[in-house]
């Protein structure tokens, strides 16, 4: 879809759909593209509903899971392999702030931390 539209159509349609699956999923848990929590306030709106996690993942890890969705994902589209890291980096940096802003921060690098996740997810249902 984002292809089709330009970028703040499609962030404005995001953040209408984020706040229309929380009114009907309140107790829903909702994973979010990496650009949603930066637009139109939408780490606002989410920490307002609940818990919110900022999955802390590394640039290599980022790029392991980019690297084959080009064709799928206007953004890095054409991009080389160190076009796409050096876009993996901006990208995080320009954004991190509006991550940091989430009620728990968990780095998923982290095996043990998992189940720590996991038990504190529960915990707030």
């Amino acid at each position: 879809m984002f292809a089709r539209l330009d970028e703040i159509k499609f962030r404005e349609l995001e953040t209408r759909h984020l706040k229309n699956c929380i009114a009907a999923n309140p107790d829903a848990v909702i994973a979010l593209g990496g650009g949603t929590p930066c637009f139109n306030g939408n780490m606002d709106v989410v920490n307002a509903a609940g818990m919110s996690v900022y999955l802390k993942t590394e640039t290599a890890d980022l790029f392991a899971r980019l690297k084959d969705q080009k064709d799928h994902r206007p953004l890095i589209a054409g991009k080389t392999d160190d076009e796409l890291i050096d876009f993996i980096m901006k990208k995080v940096s320009e954004r991190e702030s509006f991550y940091y802003q989430a009620k728990l921060i968990f780095h998923t690098g982290e095996k043990e931390g998992a189940e720590q996740l996991a038990e504190v997810l529960k915990s707030c249902m």
